[in-house]
């Protein structure tokens, strides 16, 4: 609701078209990086059902709020904690 807020009801067109770009090109692998609580990668995985989506970010704790509301069609979806600066991808 905040990011909703604050873009003035922009944030959900913002993601739809990141969607829109990402599936148009079919990749099997995404890495979402500062993923949160997951929301992003959580889209893709609707949008890429057979992509193995990594979703990093540096607060653990933000990824475990991730992996507790993680929809049940999201099993693509991994969730390692990591520095976005300092990624060995």
């Amino acid at each position: 609701l905040g990011n909703q807020l604050m873009s003035l009801g922009q944030h959900a067109r913002w993601k739809s078209a990141l969607f829109d770009e990402i599936a148009a090109t079919n990749p099997g692998r995404v890495l979402d990086i500062a993923s949160g609580t997951g929301d992003v990668a959580f889209g893709l995985a609707k949008r890429l059902p057979t992509a193995e989506i990594i979703a990093t970010d540096i607060n653990a704790r933000m990824l475990e709020v991730a992996a507790q509301k993680r929809p049940a069609s999201a099993t693509g979806v991994r969730f390692e904690v990591a520095d976005a600066g300092a990624l060995s991808y």
